[in-house]
């Protein structure tokens, strides 16, 4: 969203000049704004959706809503699970379950 924010304002900015100097017409500096504010708007929209996502999952975790974390890009895997055992061990472990069978 950000390279797209970008873009659109380098494309205003052209469009702008070509305007001031009599390369181009004034409509297209104005699509282009246009679609800077519109392209804006989805930007800050992304944001406070990745704000709200944040402090969902803060809440999620017990934490605070404002709590910061870092997250590992590395994920690291465990040799020698087998996945009916997991299963298993899942199965006997979730307490809704447990309950409807009563």
């Amino acid at each position: 969203t950000e390279d797209l924010l970008r873009t659109s304002l380098e494309r205003y900015q052209r469009a702008e000049d070509r305007a001031t100097v009599g390369g181009g017409g004034r409509l297209d500096a104005l699509n282009a704004l246009v679609d800077l504010q519109s392209d804006s708007a989805t930007w800050i929209g992304s944001r406070q959706a990745l704000e709200q996502a944040r402090n969902e999952l803060a809440v999620a975790l017990g934490q605070e809503p404002d709590a910061r974390w870092n997250v590992s890009r590395t994920v690291r895997f465990t040799d020698g699970l087998v996945l009916e055992d997991l299963e298993r061990t899942a199965l006997g472990a979730n307490a809704d379950l447990l309950i409807a069978r009563g």
